[in-house]
């Protein structure tokens, strides 16, 4: 190593290069917190409980209090166990034996003509032309039903086959029923029971259907309540016994329901009696929710002040974090009520992946996981099932190399949620050989699997969306301009073929090196296609493009060649624009050449003028200015070092890795690489990696003969065939030893 010095860092004036000031980043942390404090605090408000509720947590009584609920229970037992009182009205009574009194005396009467007119009949004495039995007895029964109290009409009158006497007595065997029920008491809802019994009574009297049936019926209409309810007494009465239950006491310190039990209403009576009716009565669980979501902020803002010092000192990107953060919170929150298991935790780990890098990624999903955890009401899985989805989604996408990388994401983020969800299940649950044990598994596996594949759209979807919106460039953004049919692209292979041949050389130098530096190989790679953009529109100023002989220099001043030459930057940065290329390649065409000198022209110039100090040196340096990143200061260096070696005639290993380390050092020394954040162990591997392409590139090779001597058929054939390749007659082992000693000896010219 034959650095001395260190390469400096940056400069106040880089550091201070996009800087907002300390109240506009103050202000936005206050949103971020009241944004998170509000989507969690959801989970945390004081809400009413409700019947059927599954309780928050234990309730204890502060105090001694009347369990009103049970108390009332009791009472209204009690007052159950009072009968009604009722009346008896003993006129209803008298009412009815009249009734019946009637209807028999006049039964009674029509019977007796009905057999009077019988008898004659059969004496023959009204046996005369056009009487008739049947229609004689019809008519009494129509006259018998208009002088009776009661509605018999579809009742059959058994006139004329009953004795007077027997009537007499179905008469009082009837009154007797009837007082004996009566007597008893009647009521208005026990009416069709007695009638029941009535009927019971008449079937054994010892009388002919056909006369049963009769009685029967006018015992059934003449039956009527003789008991009236006392609504008065009874309510007074049942008051007594209300009055006689003693008062349910719940004890101080007593449970009134414990956590996860199903709140009743007696449950919740008791707990408003005591003030508790709600389900987060304790205000001081959302001050120590706030007290925790401002720790885990400022550890976030300490570590981006020590670590990502660009996105502490950027608004945009703090504004973009915080509606992650916010974002995927709230989307959790909406998810929460369906399935802790849905929410999308990967989503936000491979946005902040591809928008910050992989480190930062895990730390937010660090704490977010701690965060959605506690959301799902302190669900230990759902936090460990959100922690190891962010990380395999940061894992897919850490290193982005195509498009394709955020789909198979999701199927990577799928795969591991489902063998995690059955990992928590087995180790909470157990296996059983249960259908509804497989089922539930089955479930939650299928939401983790789906989980991965919403992930994966919602960033894809979001993607754009953020890198328009805050004007960053991501890695997909990048993949997109390396796309050789880009029309920048195009447009300079087809202007500009040298140039672009030129490009792709300082790209695959430039993406070496920022691999072995830890820079950011994919920016390094398309800046270096597209820093040297600008040389299409005067393309055949520039050697690599130039064919013919004539050097259209040799015909201008030296001071108009240095002016064409360093207005590439200024062109290519107007090209970029037009095409809407990403800030950070706009940077690269600006500082890939710093503030060099055209030292050729310079010369030129100085050898030209009589008055070497009329020259001035700035009319000859490019702009800048100076890298201010380490992609721009590793394609400066390749830009150089690709240029310069195609200069050394007969390249070999040692001459390349001189010159290299040569201009490298050249560049330190003249204060090029001062803005940027190298150090002396990058430079150097910088340098390494530059020779160890270029060596590739411009390796030796073994010179064949035009002619070939002719096989011989005879003996010794063989050896005549491996001798034929070498013009001298030397073997391969000979060429390779002189190879390796052309090798050294060029390493000590370099030297």
């Amino acid at each position: 190593m034959f650095f001395k010095k260190g390469a400096q860092s940056k400069t106040t004036n880089q550091n201070q290069r996009g800087i907002s000031p300390l109240w506009q980043r103050v202000i936005i942390a206050l949103l971020v917190f009241l944004s998170v404090f509000g989507v969690m605090s959801i989970g945390f408000l004081p809400d009413t409980l409700e019947v059927g509720q599954v309780s928050p947590k234990n309730y204890y009584a502060p105090r001694e209090v009347e369990d009103s609920y049970t108390t009332e229970q009791r009472r209204q037992e009690a007052a159950k166990e009072v009968p009604e009182v009722y009346d008896l009205d003993p006129s209803v009574k008298e009412k009815s034996l009249d009734t019946i009194d009637e209807v028999y005396d006049i039964m009674i009467t029509f019977n007796r003509e009905m057999n009077d007119a019988m008898e004659e009949a059969s004496q023959g004495e009204n046996n005369h032309e056009g009487w008739n039995e049947e229609e004689y007895r019809q008519e009494l029964i129509a006259e018998f039903n208009e002088e009776v109290p009661l509605d018999l009409e579809e009742l059959e009158i058994p006139l004329g086959y009953v004795e007077t006497d027997d009537l007499k007595n179905i008469q009082e065997d009837a009154k007797t029923i009837l007082v004996g029920f009566m007597d008893q008491g009647v009521k208005p809802d026990g009416i069709e029971n007695v009638q029941e019994q009535i009927e019971q009574r008449v079937e054994i009297l010892p009388y002919s259907n056909e006369m049963n049936e009769f009685t029967f019926h006018v015992l059934k209409e003449a039956l009527v309540p003789n008991m009236t309810y006392n609504e008065e007494a009874t309510e007074q009465r049942r008051q007594e016994a209300r009055e006689e239950v003693e008062p349910v006491t719940i004890m101080e310190g007593e449970v009134i329901v414990r956590e996860g039990e199903r709140l009743t209403d007696r449950h919740l009576m008791i707990l408003e009696d005591l003030g508790l009716k709600r389900a987060h009565g304790d205000y001081f669980m959302l001050v120590g929710l706030s007290i925790l979501i401002l720790a885990i902020l400022a550890l976030i803002g300490m570590y981006l002040y020590f670590y990502q010092k660009e996105v502490f000192f950027s608004n945009n990107k703090l504004s973009l974090l915080g509606l992650i953060i916010v974002g995927t919170l709230l989307i959790a929150r909406i998810l929460i009520p369906f399935s802790g298991y849905l929410i999308p935790t990967a989503m936000a780990a491979i946005l902040i992946t591809v928008l910050f890098g992989s480190r930062f990624a895990m730390i937010i999903i660090a704490v977010m996981s701690l965060l959605i955890g506690i959301m799902a009401d302190n669900d230990i899985n759902i936090a460990i099932l959100s922690m190891v989805s962010g990380f395999v989604g940061t894992y897919s996408v850490a290193k982005l190399q195509q498009r394709g990388d955020l789909t198979r994401s999701g199927l990577y983020v799928a795969g591991a949620n489902a063998l995690v969800i059955v990992a928590l299940l087995l180790i909470e649950e157990g296996f059983q050989v249960d259908p509804d044990v497989v089922i539930n598994i089955l479930i939650k596996v299928f939401y983790g699997i789906l989980n991965g594949f919403l992930s994966a759209i919602l960033a894809i979807g979001f993607l754009p969306f953020l890198e328009s919106g805050f004007g960053l460039t991501t890695s997909v953004k990048l993949l997109e301009l390396a796309n050789p049919n880009h029309p920048l692209l195009k447009k300079l292979l087809l202007e500009a073929p040298g140039t672009y041949h030129h490009s792709v050389i300082v790209a695959n130098l430039a993406e070496t090196a920022a691999d072995e530096v830890g820079a950011n190989s994919i920016l390094s790679r398309v800046g270096a296609y597209y820093h040297d953009i600008g040389k299409v529109a005067r393309p055949y100023f520039f050697i690599e493009n130039q064919v013919a002989k004539d050097n259209p220099h040799d015909k201008i001043s030296p001071t108009l060649s240095s002016l064409i030459i360093t207005s590439h930057i200024k062109d290519g940065v107007e090209l970029a624009k037009k095409y809407k290329l990403p800030q950070a390649i706009l940077d690269i065409i600006k500082e890939h050449h710093g503030t060099k000198l055209c030292s050729y022209f310079y010369q030129k110039a100085c050898e030209s003028q009589q008055k070497a100090e009329d020259i001035k040196e700035e009319d000859f340096r490019y702009a800048g200015p100076k890298p201010q990143s380490r992609e721009s200061a590793i394609i400066l260096l390749a830009d150089a070092v690709e240029a310069a070696v195609r200069t050394i005639s007969s390249p070999n290993p040692g001459k390349i890795k001189g010159l290299v380390r040569k201009l490298v050092k050249q560049h330190l020394s003249e204060g090029q690489l001062d803005e940027c954040d190298l150090t002396l162990r990058d430079l150097n591997k910088i340098s390494d990696s530059f020779v160890q392409v270029l060596s590739g590139i411009f390796h030796s090779r073994v010179e064949y003969p035009e002619n070939f001597p002719e096989r011989s058929t005879v003996n010794g054939t063989t050896n005549q065939q491996s001798n034929s390749n070498d013009p001298q007659g030397r073997t391969e082992k000979d060429v390779n030893q002189d190879c390796g000693n052309n090798a050294s000896k060029g390493e000590e010219r370099n030297s």
